[in-house]
């Protein structure tokens, strides 16, 4: 899982529980250190399933409950993926302009950024094609 959805998971875990049956060493705040490295955040997220795994068998209603409470989705944020797919396009067609390939571009979302990449992919493939048709 992403350190994200961990986190989510957590908050949603600890909501539902009123913090009663949740181990205090699973709160971020205690969990990670002050410098997060992906190895810290592996060891939480397998403490989060391994307290989720025993919540599964000792109260399938509390289970039941964070599964709904996930499945709602992650807060929208207030620029829509709509408007960010076309304009990293854009961004990548004036870089090039300008000689200024290659660019690392960072978006923290791993669908987003695989939206991005399809959108340029089927986007370049349908320009090489309108190119060739008439001079093959």
């Amino acid at each position: 899982m992403e350190p994200r959805e961990c986190l989510r998971l957590w908050q949603s875990m600890s909501k539902l529980s009123g913090g009663a049956l949740l181990d205090g060493k699973l709160d971020p705040a205690s969990a990670l250190p002050e410098i997060v490295k992906k190895s810290d955040v592996v060891k939480w997220e397998t403490a989060l399933r391994e307290q989720l795994i025993a919540w599964m068998s000792s109260d399938p209603k509390l289970f039941s409950q964070i599964q709904q409470e996930l499945a709602v989705g992650a807060p929208e944020s207030e620029i829509s993926s709509l408007e960010i797919i076309p304009s990293s396009f854009s961004l990548l067609v004036d870089l090039h302009s300008r000689g200024a390939l290659p660019a690392i571009v960072f978006n923290y979302d791993r669908q987003g950024c695989e939206a991005i990449l399809s959108y340029v992919l089927d986007t370049l493939k349908v320009a090489e094609k309108e190119f060739r048709e008439p001079n093959p």
